[in-house]
């Protein structure tokens, strides 16, 4: 039997819903800690990791602690089940589990001979979405899921600190706020000791840095034109996306922290809430920022690729100078 692709229409209105139900419960105070307590979605076949609102989508599917969805950080599509020597367990406590499983999509381009305005005939490239569903590796029979390695607390500590410092921004800490500053080009997070946890201080300083990634010298992110110069549209928007970088970021490095920006979640409702297709390109945007973030600290070298980091709590570790 062949499970159901998913409608990229209805993908993207499920997990906006999602995200939109948790705020409005309450529940953003898990944003980040539980997306810290898993390895980044990969598939253990291709090797490829799911990145964009794909690894948003999975990521959320875990946080849900459904147990159909699973809790193993390795997805497969159904006819890759059946390349690792079995398949998708049929039935689980009499639910179909070939019917189950968690959409996401696949973005590619394609090219279409048309015409331009003068009548003649051009070659232009579209984008498309495809979406499939895909499932937990821990419902694939004769398949045995890889345990991730861990890290102890006092190392972490000691590299997340190293891994900061090696993307040579220039942080300053100081004051009750934490801010990037675009026209100083500097970031601003208050002390330590202000914060209830060092995971706390470590999540918003992360946030902060993915604001840093939207300079020109950067990843030149601006979205101005695409809210029609709308600021408080584009200003949440960018918000939404170091949110979700930050987030992205935790989970990769292990801390579990929590959301510090708060305030900004009326606006994120009203970015969700006028196009559905806004979570897709925010995450994308995220992951694009983490992907830049985890390269300039050196992230494959000195942290163990896919290796789930310790979980016990960094309150009680002292940052290590570097």
């Amino acid at each position: 039997m062949k499970a159901k692709t998913s409608n990229n229409k209805d993908f993207a209105k499920d997990l906006t819903n999602k995200i939109i139900d948790m705020i409005n419960s309450g529940k953003t105070s898990e944003w980040i800690k539980a997306w810290a307590e898993s390895p980044a979605p990969h598939n253990p076949i291709t090797g490829s990791k799911y990145s964009g609102v794909n690894w948003l989508a999975l990521q959320m599917a875990l946080r849900e602690k459904d147990q159909f969805n699973g809790t193993s950080s390795e997805w497969v599509t159904y006819k890759q089940a059946q390349k690792l020597s079995g398949e998708v367990y049929p039935f689980k406590d009499g639910i179909n589990m070939k019917g189950r499983g968690v959409a996401i999509i696949r973005v590619g381009m394609y090219t279409k001979t048309v015409q331009d305005n003068n009548g003649k005939d051009v070659d232009r490239n579209f984008k498309f979405m495809k979406g499939f569903i895909v499932f937990n590796a821990e419902f694939v029979k004769n398949y045995e899921v890889k345990q991730p390695k861990t890290m102890n607390s006092f190392m972490r500590a000691d590299y997340i600190e190293a891994f900061i410092n090696r993307q040579r921004a220039d942080i300053i800490e100081q004051g009750d706020k934490a801010f990037y500053a675009p026209m100083f080009d500097q970031i601003q997070v208050p002390n330590l000791e202000r914060f209830d946890s060092l995971e706390d201080y470590y999540a918003t300083l992360l946030h902060e840095l993915v604001h840093w990634t939207k300079h020109k010298d950067r990843l030149g992110r601006n979205f101005d034109k695409k809210f029609d110069g709308d600021s408080h549209k584009s200003y949440a928007f960018e918000e939404l996306v170091a949110e979700l970088g930050s987030a992205m970021l935790c989970s990769k490095l292990g801390i579990e922290g929590k959301l510090q920006h708060e305030n900004y979640l009326a606006s994120w409702l009203t970015i969700l809430e006028s196009d559905t297709k806004h979570i897709i390109s925010a995450s994308k945007y995220a992951y694009e920022a983490m992907e830049f973030i985890l390269a300039r600290g050196e992230y494959t070298k000195y942290f163990e690729e896919e290796a789930l980091i310790s979980k016990k709590d960094l309150h009680d570790v002292a940052r290590i100078p570097c």
